[in-house]
């Protein structure tokens, strides 16, 4: 009996840790979208790992640095529809959802669609952004 107790302790236990990473996770997809359409690289920054690979849907590929000035420029706001899935694995977590972007490039209005895979990674008990791919979705 005190076997199944303790086994039953530890399944809850997992299961509370891994709601608050996803709590966690959810935050900082939502504190990073919210900087972006701010052009706020001050938080921008902190929840980016510093070998950050950032492929954007044209497969232009950005460090850190370039993510960072590259995210102040556009100012992108971003829409998730619906609300991201998170998987955790461990101390990584992905991140996957269908985000529609608005900026202005050139002095012009664009929208974009785009499937969005996020890999984070918990790092010293902080979550950071360590890689980030986008597919264009090609209008049906």
């Amino acid at each position: 009996m005190k076997r199944i107790l303790l086994t039953l302790s530890l399944v809850f236990a997992l299961s509370a840790d891994q709601a608050s990473d996803k709590k966690a996770v959810l935050a900082n997809v939502d504190a990073l979208a919210a900087a972006i359409q701010n052009g706020d690289g001050a938080t921008i920054a902190p929840l980016l790992a510093e070998d950050l690979m950032y492929s954007h849907s044209n497969a232009m590929l950005e460090n850190k640095a370039q993510a960072v000035a590259a995210m102040v420029k556009a100012k992108n706001k971003l829409v998730y529809s619906p609300a991201p899935t998170i998987t955790l694995h461990g101390n990584t977590a992905t991140v996957r959802g269908y985000v529609t972007t608005q900026s202005v490039q050139d002095g012009k209005p664009v929208t974009l669609k785009l499937n969005i895979l996020q890999v984070w990674s918990k790092v010293d008990g902080r979550w950071l952004l360590v890689a980030r791919q986008a597919t264009r979705l090609i209008p049906q």
